[in-house]
């Protein structure tokens, strides 16, 4: 058997085979992980990249994998995770130690004090910080080799699936780590002979695992060509010198360990003393560095789990086209910094023809166009500084995202940054934007592909035609879009950013390992949930201390996320203390900006009945042509809709003005439909000579949608909501002013944190207006920060976050797969989504083949979501009915009257 060739796969390619080496494999995973990878924890890659797939040089696996009538299920991933364990003398279906290789090891060289426990731990730099001595003493200990062992054996285990949960409560021992890896099947029998106990194992069963792992790392050794020490440390390298196999792989732990110690617990203690920015008494010092220990080996475990999927996968995909189209592999690597200066080349051309434009435009407008252009000069002055995070404060009409892409080339070229990612609140918004960056690059090229197709969507409503699939490779847009961040600009949203960071599986984490090195831009950053605040802020800390990330916080009303009093009993966001801010702007210049002034719909304040709102906006149609009503809850919406639908037929004006209605309780594809309509009334490019509208609908129009109304009237709630509703009032500025008018209906907000926003508002409002009258966009603005310091007193905690934040003593909780189904950045309860019965969806579910991810964005922009009371009740009405489907159950819309054309889902 050992002059055997391993194999990592196989391919039917006509009546040929063709047959990829598994050392080649494990090889190509490691570049492609060391290519992604922006710094710490070097050495712990070669370990992964050479383990993940170890198993497969078990002969019964190249068996089993070349046996096509076989149905078994064997296992490689969890023998290189029980192989780990060996190296350092653990016994893995025990979890214990046997020997003392950590004193062997660390121990007795002068660098390293041994220490028995966590608690001991942090008990110890704790007296060295009341004494002064904190980073004099470098402490080690067998909880810290739990810990690193644990990760890297979660992160091969899991990597065609996803992390398991760590030494965690009894309800969830199924998933715990713990039990994975005493299981015979992680010992590598096959599935089909039965999962057995541990202690149902004989003697010879557990013996002839164990003494395969001699020859094992015989095959591995011997299966590496002479040239694989290229490129790699010699001294961890499996082929320098013969020295490899189990000696080399014990090297290549000991230096790995070293590292992790290094970056998890020294570099640790000396950013969370830089980022205490108060004394804390003794109890609360531990436990906030206890927190960020824990959260910072979460994410840990979460990038490097990204780069092994990502390599792992990607090395699969580029061998099967190479294999498929017959080509050599393209080992060519873009050169991103020539790409940047080529967009912002692109970008400065189209700035002198837009100038060129607006020269033959009014006064007026030619002086906001040349007052952009300053204000985005001044913010790419700081261009050229060093890493970090900064905020960008503009008022809406100021060119937020021209700015940022501006100023986000220039850092990039001046800070060699590999990728720029805009993280953006809506897919609305992402669409538009998106757009809206291609069109400043667009008619210019980069190697021969226009530059307009290095810029990537990610969302759930991308979708691509079978015509654009010959296109994917060439022109990575929509391919990369579909499958990972794998493109130089990157459009997202913060759903898609925090959920790859939070929940788990490989398909949804891959996409971490291209966040490194990267510029992040976040536009309307005042639209993140309360409850989002801390799980942001861990990532943000980490993305800039671990993975070189630079950071921009954009927005018209900034909610003050770089304030260390936000964070109650978090720590706070560690920042350079100089030039956060990119530009700030005298009140004359805000003010020129001013397109919206704000009223009351009462004088003194109170709440107004919904016939109130009719005869107001009856008597409105007078004066103002185009009117948009924004209120706080669906119901609200419906009814208001429904009562000037008949009060607009008895005042027989139903013909003379068109009437619109926008909720949530419309499929996307719904909402998007209307929103078509009236971008022909109220749209940047509309004809003059249309029918006068009024647009009733909830708070889904006022971010990202390129409308611009006459009038508005908006119901009151968060501040910042508000102002972005603004932006849907006099947006070009055709008119010399637009108003706004606030108003509440009779009825208590609910009880969660969009109520809490809403009461928080009104006591707000209610004060403001006490004194005045109307209010400008840059007192609304500031008023914004009243309304975050109230918040702050009611800051919700994500019960996701608090389980990755537990710690206990000398154990190593990290529940990734309980918190991984919890997190969701949208906070919808319990409930489902029902598919609106279209012949789309139809079509869709009679296919006689599983569903690609295109087809299941295409059901998603036909789906209405309800809450699980409601969900039941149409079940047993029969409004709904579940179709089954492989192994997935969908919930179709059976009864086609229950959805309407002008409401949605009855």
């Amino acid at each position: 058997m050992t002059n055997c060739t391993f194999y990592a796969r196989w391919l039917r390619v006509g009546e040929e085979v063709k047959k990829q080496r598994l050392s080649e494999h494990l090889l190509n995973v490691y570049e492609h992980m060391r290519q992604q990878h922006a710094g710490g924890l070097d050495e712990s890659l070669l370990l992964l990249a050479l383990l993940h797939d170890i198993g497969k040089y078990r002969p019964t696996f190249q068996t089993y994998m070349f046996d096509e009538t076989s149905k078994a299920k064997m296992n490689h991933a969890y023998f290189g995770a029980n192989l780990l364990m060996r190296l350092v003398g653990v016994d893995a279906r025990k979890l214990t130690f046997e020997g003392n290789w950590l004193q062997r090891t660390f121990i007795g060289n002068g660098d390293y004090t041994y220490i028995e426990s966590k608690q001991q731990y942090v008990d110890a730099l704790y007296s060295a910080y009341k004494s002064g001595l904190t980073h004099k003493v470098k402490y080690v200990s067998e909880f810290m080799l739990y810990d690193y062992l644990t990760m890297l054996a979660n992160i091969i285990i899991g990597h065609h699936s996803r992390l398991k949960n760590v030494e965690v409560r009894p309800t969830e021992a199924k998933t715990s780590l713990r039990e994975v890896l005493k299981t015979p099947y992680a010992l590598g029998f096959e599935r089909t002979q039965g999962v057995k106990k541990p202690g149902e194992l004989t003697d010879y069963e557990i013996k002839s695992i164990h003494d395969e792992i001699p020859r094992i790392l015989k095959f591995f050794q011997d299966d590496f060509p002479k040239h694989a020490c290229e490129g790699f440390d010699t001294t961890s390298c499996p082929k320098h010198n013969g020295s490899c196999g189990l000696g080399g792989l014990t090297e290549m732990l000991k230096k790995g360990f070293r590292q992790y110690v290094e970056e998890l617990y020294y570099k640790n203690e000396r950013l969370f003393l830089k980022s205490l920015h108060e004394p804390l008494d003794e109890r609360k010092w531990k436990d906030m560095l206890q927190k960020q220990i824990n959260m910072d080996q979460v994410l840990y475990t979460k990038y490097l789990f990204s780069l092994l999927v990502m390599a792992d996968r990607k090395d699969a995909r580029e061998w099967t086209e190479q294999q498929l189209n017959s080509a050599s592999k393209n080992d060519h690597q873009r050169n991103n910094k020539a790409l940047w200066q080529a967009m912002l080349h692109a970008m400065e051309h189209n700035l002198r023809h837009m100038q060129a434009t607006f020269d033959a435009k009014s006064e007026k407008e030619r002086a906001i166009f040349q007052l952009r252009n300053d204000i985005s000069d001044k913010v790419c002055m700081k261009a050229s500084s060093e890493k970090g995070i900064r905020q960008l404060t503009l008022p809406t009409g100021s060119g937020k995202n021209f700015t940022g892409f501006r100023f986000a080339l220039q850092h990039a070229i001046a800070n060699n940054l590999q990728r720029i990612v805009f993280i953006m609140p809506y897919i609305s918004i992402i669409e538009q934007n998106a757009e809206a960056l291609r069109t400043i690059v667009k008619g210019f090229y980069y190697e021969g592909v226009p530059l307009e197709n290095f810029i990537a969507e990610f969302h759930s409503n991308v979708t691509f035609e079978k015509a654009d699939e010959e296109k994917m490779i060439d022109n990575n847009r929509y391919a990369t879009a579909s499958n990972d961040w794998d493109s130089p600009v990157i459009v997202t949203t913060m759903v898609q950013y925090l959920e790859s960071w939070y929940k788990n599986g490989g398909t949804r984490n891959k996409n971490i390992a291209y966040l490194g090195n990267a510029f992040l831009f976040f536009d309307e950053i005042q639209s993140l949930s309360l409850s989002k605040v801390v799980p942001l802020k861990n990532v943000l800390q980490f993305s800039m201390q671990r993975l070189g990330c630079s950071v921009v916080l954009s927005t018209a009303t900034q909610p003050d996320l770089l304030n260390p009093q936000l964070y109650k009993d978090e720590l706070p966001l560690m920042i350079q203390r100089d030039d956060i801010e990119l530009i700030e702007l005298p009140e004359k210049t805000l003010h020129t900006f001013n397109r919206v002034t704000f009223d009351l719909f009462t004088s003194p304040y109170r709440e107004i009945e919904h016939d109130e709102m009719i005869a107001k906006l009856l008597q409105q149609c007078q004066t103002a042509k185009n009117i948009l009503v924004i209120v706080n809850y669906k119901k609200d919406a419906r009814l208001l809709y429904e009562k000037m639908k008949v009060a607009l037929q008895e005042k027989q004006l139903d013909q003379m003005i068109l009437l619109k209605h926008l909720s949530t309780n419309m499929h996307r594809q719904h909402i998007n439909d209307t929103v078509d309509i009236l971008k022909q009334h109220v749209g940047k490019h509309a004809q003059t000579k249309q029918k006068p509208i009024i647009c009733i609908s909830t708070n889904l129009i006022e971010v990202g949608m390129d409308l611009s109304f006459d009038k508005c009237y908006k119901e009151i709630s968060r501040i910042d909501s508000i102002v972005q509703a603004a932006g849907r009032v006099n947006r070009f500025g055709k008119n010399a002013e637009g108003r706004m008018t606030l108003f509440k209906l009779f009825g208590n907000p609910k009880v969660d944190e969009y109520g809490l926003g809403i009461e928080v508002g009104i006591k707000l409002i209610r004060q403001k207006f006490e004194h005045q009258s109307e209010l400008t966009e840059v007192e609304m603005g500031e008023f914004h920060l009243l309304e975050l310091a109230e918040a702050r007193k009611n800051i919700f905690k994500d019960g996701a976050i608090e389980l990755l934040e537990m710690h206990k003593e000398n154990h190593f909780q990290k529940p990734f797969a309980t918190s991984g189904r919890q997190f969701s950045v949208i906070e919808k309860g319990n409930g489902r989504n029902i598919l609106v019965n279209e012949q789309v969806v139809e079509e869709l579910l009679a296919l006689h083949r599983p569903l690609t991810k295109g087809d299941l964005r295409t059901l998603n922009r036909y789906s209405v979501f309800v809450y699980h009371n409601r969900y039941e009740e149409m079940l047993q009405q029969g409004i709904i009915k579940e179709v089954e489907r492989g192994t997935e159950t969908y919930a179709v819309l059976s009864a086609l009257d229950y959805y309407d054309e002008e409401y949605g889902l009855m």
